[in-house]
């Protein structure tokens, strides 16, 4: 079960237009089980939060102080915008192994509104290759869907680094064109109560009601009840030593 959102005082104050305007895109999420893949390839498409990029180093500089960054995403975030953008029903995967240059390699096929597409994925240098290869390949295979292939024309950066870790010592910036409208590149996310990352959508009660029980309230009146009754479990308007305006901005940004 999902934790609940903490929602501050502002935010209980549930719009009737908001809500019925939110209640008209559920339907619109609803109606896309029949839509083809040429009505959600910009859905598909769309750049990822900041917060969903990750990065590693590709090369390093001979003094090792510095490295050349590369942005990619998780195969998780792969399926949950194939989820979004065309509903659990619209897609699926299958997967085969094969020998590429004499290694064993996975094939995936992955199947999007109807229309197949398949991409061999390895497993680098993981420690846990079988799940590094199953996830390259998946990605790979949504890549020709247009899933993260702007991350492809993302210039290059060459960034500090930390040799002792193996890792990158700063994050890069992501420039405006690849992030979501209204958002930044500098990866700030928001979060649960609890510290559990929250979705970029749920800074709305509608939205955070929808991803709290994975279903729209039945009415307004039932979403302007549930929004009032959100407060911590202490109930004395604090959490961890915080009160609540200051969270807000913490939580959603």
């Amino acid at each position: 079960m999902f934790p609940e959102c903490l929602i501050d005082e502002h935010l209980r104050e549930v719009d009737e237009f908001e809500f019925e305007l939110a209640m008209k895109q559920e339907k619109e999420r609803a109606m896309r089980a029949e839509m083809n893949l040429s009505d959600v390839q910009d859905l598909l498409a769309d750049p990822f939060p900041a917060s969903e990029v990750q990065w590693k180093a590709q090369a390093t500089s001979r003094d090792k102080t510095r490295a050349l960054a590369v942005a990619y995403i998780d195969a998780r975030n792969v399926m949950e915008r194939l989820d979004s953008a065309v509903s659990p029903a619209n897609w699926s995967d299958s997967y085969r192994v094969v020998e590429v240059d004499g290694r064993s390699s996975v094939e995936c096929t992955l199947t999007v509104c109807g229309v197949s597409k398949t991409d061999v994925g390895t497993a680098g240098e993981s420690a846990d290759p079988a799940k590094a290869a199953y996830s390259d390949a998946l990605k790979r295979a949504a890549v020709k869907f247009g899933i993260g292939r702007y991350l492809y024309a993302l210039p290059k950066q060459w960034v500090a680094y930390d040799e002792q870790r193996k890792q990158l010592a700063v994050t890069p910036v992501l420039p405006q064109w690849a992030v979501p409208s209204g958002s930044n590149g500098s990866g700030s996310q928001r979060h649960y109560a609890n510290g559990q990352a929250c979705s970029p959508n749920n800074s709305k009660p509608f939205d955070a009601y929808v991803e709290v029980y994975n279903q729209p309230p039945s009415d307004y009146a039932a979403l302007k009840t549930w929004a009032a009754n959100r407060v911590p479990a202490n109930g004395n308007g604090h959490l961890n030593g915080k009160s609540l305006a200051g969270l807000n901005d913490e939580l959603f940004g």
